[in-house]
């Protein structure tokens, strides 16, 4: 087990899949900003908070890693639209990078030179037909009601994480309207994007990668063609970063 992730390499996309169930998380909250402590004590339970803390504060040490920089000292901005980004000064480094975030899994993306877009969900069984009819395309909702159970959940969230993946890969968040564009969805099918209107053109090129999250957990990675995609699974402790292993 590495106790830092290597250097990236040219075309390169590492993914790191956490289990954020970490206390105490005292040294934790040692490293984030004002900010990021002021967010965390906002939140009504025990239990989000610490999932807050546990990784925004794994998001510092990664990132620190790369950059050769303290946790503590790594300074974020915001793209117009919301994307979190280093802020200018942090590093010559051109790293770029996302997260995501859901029960008790974070799932986080890093390259260089290249945009990367990543989500997560925790599969839940209640009903989602609704935001089928109000977000997915016709061809989408097409496929879904082909299918049936446990087939059904697992399409239904293949779809929403790739679309959120490639919403956050080009950093608009939900300015872009879901059924803008059509993505596969099937258990038997390969994750790709089918088609995108004129307006948003670029989203056709995106290349989604399926990641595996661990059981109860659907993840997808949005980037562009060619990347080589390293996954890792990130050992957190309440000191931070305890380790990594390359799968």
């Amino acid at each position: 087990m590495n106790q830092a992730p290597p250097p990236l390499g040219p075309g390169e996309v590492h993914v790191m899949i956490a289990d954020l169930e970490v206390e105490p998380i005292e040294n934790l909250l040692a490293v984030l900003s004002p900010t990021e402590v002021a967010r965390a004590d906002r939140f009504h339970f025990p239990r989000d908070r610490r999932r807050y803390v546990v990784s925004q504060s794994l998001l510092r040490h990664l990132l620190g890693s790369y950059l050769e920089v303290a946790p503590d000292g790594i300074r974020f901005d915001t793209l117009p639209r919301g994307k979190p980004v280093l802020a200018d000064g942090v590093s010559q480094l051109d790293l770029r990078f996302n997260l995501a975030h859901s029960g008790e899994r974070a799932a986080y993306a890093f390259s260089v030179g290249r945009d990367v877009g990543i989500d997560l969900e925790q599969v839940e069984r209640r009903d989602f037909e609704g935001l089928v009819e109000r977000f997915f395309a016709g061809e989408e909702a097409e496929a879904l009601a082909g299918l049936a159970g446990e087939d059904w959940l697992t399409g239904f969230f293949n779809c929403w994480t790739r679309k959120e993946a490639v919403l956050k890969w080009r950093g608009d968040g939900l300015m872009i309207p879901l059924d803008q564009f059509v993505v596969t969805l099937r258990p038997d099918e390969a994750p790709g994007v089918v088609r995108a209107s004129s307006e948003i053109s670029d989203v056709a090129q995106v290349e989604l990668t399926a990641l595996d999250a661990g059981p109860g957990y659907i993840g997808a990675l949005a980037a562009i063609p060619g990347a080589r995609v390293v996954e890792f699974d990130v050992l957190a402790s309440t000191g931070g970063l305890a380790g990594l292993r390359m799968r």
